[in-house]
């Protein structure tokens, strides 16, 4: 069931019986569930559904794919970030896949099939995610093809292109805030924060500059998702920064029905696009 807080966008030339050439990206955030369809013959979005302010239960999850009629079709590709409070990230050299030691004293004891590896080679990371057996079982179960990456993975995978050697990123949802920060090149932070308004923002920015000695008046500060110039957020980051950029994704966007959309909304949904 669609809420208030949601939208669906669609081409009017979509046609159902062609999703057998389109990739389904899917992201399921803290605070936010959304999806597009992508033509990979037409390098072309077909359609994108947003809702906000709703994270979907594992039991609402499995419904929502067996009943919405988009998510039912049959997809060449399927990719979906999700957020998990079962992650780490580590530095490439210290993996050992023959070890569980990492994987049990950072996010718990999780068989192999629930655990799911991703690889940040610009960065030398291992992202490990655990997820129950439950949540497992609806993703591959449905899809048995599909990819799951952290959700933090669009903006990892978007930052690689960023001139910048040293920047910071934030993309919003409704409720939430996703940050990352490289310095000289380097990842240095990110971290997934809830937030209700621009004080709680506030409250994180001194944090960071604490935490990371970030010097925000000499930072660049990239932006995606759901926040725009006349609101709160921004009117408060803007006391803090000097260079602030909205960024894309560099999907090409040959689609009409986004015309009236500001598209830095999707930035790191349609990323996902490009994760590998």
């Amino acid at each position: 069931m669609r809420n208030k807080n949601s939208i669906l966008l669609t081409d009017s030339a979509f046609d159902l019986s062609t999703a057998t050439h389109c990739s389904l990206l899917m992201r399921i955030g803290v605070d936010s569930f959304s999806y597009a369809l992508v033509d990979t013959i037409q390098n072309k979005i077909m359609l994108v559904y947003d809702e906000q302010t709703y994270r979907p239960s594992i039991e609402q999850l499995s419904e929502r794919i067996k009943t919405d009629p988009y998510l039912r079709l049959a997809f060449s590709q399927v990719k979906i970030a999700c957020y998990t409070d079962k992650l780490a990230h580590f530095p490439e050299s210290l993996f050992n896949k023959n070890s569980t030691f990492i994987q049990t004293a950072l996010i718990g004891d999780f068989s192999s099939e629930n655990l799911i590896q991703r690889r940040e080679p610009k960065w030398a990371l291992r992202s490990l995610m655990g997820f129950s057996e439950n949540e497992n079982n609806i993703f591959r179960t449905i899809w048995p093809d599909s990819r799951c990456y952290p959700v933090s993975s669009p903006m990892l995978q978007r930052i690689k292109t960023i001139e910048e050697d040293t920047a910071l990123y934030m993309d919003f949802t409704a409720g939430a805030v996703y940050i990352v920060y490289w310095r000289s090149g380097e990842l240095i932070f990110h971290q997934t924060f809830e937030i209700s308004d621009a004080d709680e923002l506030n409250y994180y920015l001194l944090l960071l500059q604490e935490l990371l000695a970030l010097p925000m008046a000499q930072t660049t500060l990239c932006l995606s998702g759901i926040i725009h110039t006349d609101d709160d957020k921004y009117q408060r980051l803007a006391r803090y920064f000097n260079d602030i950029r909205f960024i894309l994704s560099e999907i090409s966007v040959q689609s009409a029905f986004l015309n009236d959309m500001p598209l830095h909304y999707y930035t790191t949904l349609f990323t996902l696009y490009a994760c590998e």
